[in-house]
C-alpha cells in the first residue's frame, strides 16, 4: 500500500501535490488515511503541521533525507 512506502520516508523533505494545493515540508507521520507534513513557518509564525488525506494526493516528491 502507498502508506507503507510513505512511512519509509518519514523525516524526509517532501512536496505533496493535490488537485488544489502544493504542500512542502518534512513528512512527520503516515496513517492509513492521512499524512502529516510540517511546513516551515512564515516570517511571523512557527512551523505548522498540515494533514493531507491520502485519497486526494496526486503525487509525492521526496526531495532529501531530512529537513527543508
Amino acid at each position: 500500500m502507498i502508506e507503507d512506502t510513505l512511512r519509509s520516508y518519514v523525516g524526509f523533505s517532501v512536496e505533496v501535490v493535490t488537485p488544489l494545493d502544493l504542500v512542502k515540508g518534512t513528512l512527520l507521520a503516515v496513517t492509513s488515511s492521512t499524512i502529516v507534513v510540517q511546513t516551515p513557518g512564515d516570517d511571523y509564525g512557527p512551523p505548522k503541521n498540515v494533514n493531507v488525506l491520502l485519497p486526494v494526493i496526486s503525487y509525492v516528491r521526496v526531495l532529501t533525507d531530512g529537513g527543508v
